[in-house]
């Protein structure tokens, strides 16, 4: 049996922890008796036995080990992702090392990436490296990309536009050379029919009349 000292203690902790649960949670933990009960059935409401814990965990490594870049994806949004899944495994005992993070990373990135991951893992020691400091180098590299894609979309309409021009100064080019071919027909059946003139049917050359 509790002294009153002991009672009152176990009785103030246990009435913190009640007026802090949800109206579902507390229905769980009313019958308890000590604080001790309390804490246990709390571990079990949020975290599950050790037998579910170990089940979410071997879940959340098989997405982590999965999980890659999207197409569509930023650096950020990934970076965001892959942070949830590790604080998921961390909460549950399952934690990576500073290298392990950033190996993954790396190696998680599309094809569009992978001459600058060769770059980072040339040119960085990854045993230092902090995830932070390798988001901080692909979102610079990120921003150039989308600089360079930027420019590129302006300059296509500029094109476009000038397709038309281009267009008529062939047709104009095209006229031109059609024109200058029928003039030369022309002068081409002049002559033609100045020679025919200047023989006879006989095939000798007329006399000039004087």
């Amino acid at each position: 049996m509790m002294s009153n000292g002991l009672s009152d203690a176990n009785w103030s902790a246990m009435n913190i922890m009640q007026c802090s649960l949800h109206p579902t949670e507390f229905a769980r933990v009313s019958s308890c008796v000590t604080t001790k009960e309390v804490w246990d059935h709390m571990i079990v409401i949020y975290e599950g036995t050790l037998e579910v814990k170990e089940t979410k965990a071997n879940m959340l490594i098989s997405e982590y080990g999965t999980s890659k870049m999207k197409n569509d994806e930023t650096i950020s949004e990934m970076y965001g992702r892959l942070t949830l899944l590790t604080n998921g495994l961390k909460s549950l005992g399952k934690t990576y090392t500073k290298y392990e993070l950033v190996r993954k990373f790396l190696g998680s990135l599309t094809p569009i990436w992978h001459t600058k991951a060769t770059v980072v893992e040339k040119s960085r020691n990854l045993s230092t490296t902090t995830v932070d400091q390798l988001i901080g180098s692909l979102m610079t590299y990120e921003l150039g990309l989308k600089r360079i894609d930027d420019d590129v979309k302006k300059k296509k309409p500029l094109a476009l536009k000038a397709s038309p021009s281009v267009k008529e100064s062939s047709e104009e080019e095209k006229s031109s050379s059609s024109g200058n071919d029928s003039r030369n027909q022309d002068i081409s059946n002049q002559n033609a029919l100045m020679l025919r003139r200047r023989f006879t049917p006989s095939g000798r050359k007329t006399s000039p009349k004087l």
